[in-house]
């Protein structure tokens, strides 16, 4: 089937002209004589990176990184995804005050306290999953996709920063639990957003982008949507 894998792998033009504007600015783009993706690389010297700036487009669709048959290149972990990680050191830090408050109890409040650790870690898990699941299949640099970025961190980082102790999350005078699942559900709409836009404007192998998005909603998105409504 090597007819059939080297006409499925070769890049469009569409696909050529998008990767070189954003790497005409971050590094450097090749291919081979097929059209294969060769070299992707991210780095840029640190006296560049002003002068760059400039040439960042304000909207650019997301991009598939990698088409079947060609050489894995691993992605460039830039400061917005060690920023990002940040967040869960937070988390992990009230989570645990979470569950130490909650072992002081016993009975009911013990397994209340267990109940909303839980309940707290999955959405943010997912949220930590869904964002790198994304960033390693797809390719974005425009200001859109940055802004998009920033308002996801702040829904995490809200989300996070109202994780309190047991005795304040628990109770029903306070806000910390609506708040959070009202972060966690902005944060939801904004990745079905980017959902969207992969379905109707990502580049590359667009069959593949739509079955798999279209898997994310049904499988995934839309079951927290209802999860999140509820609560």
């Amino acid at each position: 089937d090597g007819i059939h894998a080297s006409t499925t792998t070769v890049r469009t033009a569409e696909e050529m002209r998008v990767i070189q504007t954003i790497f005409g600015r971050r590094g450097t783009a090749a291919w081979d004589e097929d059209n294969h993706l060769v070299q992707l690389d991210e780095d840029v010297p640190e006296d560049e990176h002003h002068d760059n700036r400039r040439n960042t487009p304000w909207y650019l669709p997301p991009i598939q990184r990698q088409r079947w048959c060609e050489d894995q290149i691993l992605p460039h972990v830039n400061w917005g995804d060690l920023f990002f990680d940040l967040f869960y050191v937070g988390a992990a830090f009230n989570l645990g005050v979470l569950v130490l408050t909650a072992g002081q109890s016993i009975g009911q409040e013990l397994l209340r306290g267990f109940l909303y650790f839980f309940g707290s870690l999955g959405p943010l898990w997912t949220c930590w999953e869904v964002q790198t699941l994304y960033q390693s299949r797809y390719l974005t640099n425009d200001y859109f996709h940055r802004a998009v970025e920033i308002l996801r961190y702040l829904c995490v980082g809200t989300a996070i920063y109202n994780i309190t102790p047991i005795r304040h999350y628990s109770d029903p005078d306070s806000d910390n639990v609506v708040v959070f699942t009202g972060a966690m559900l902005l944060e939801l709409m904004l990745s079905m957003g980017l959902g969207l836009e992969l379905y109707f404007k990502g580049i590359g192998d667009k069959s593949s982008i739509k079955n798999h998005t279209l898997d994310d909603f049904k499988f995934r998105n839309g079951g927290l949507s209802v999860l999140y409504l509820a609560a």
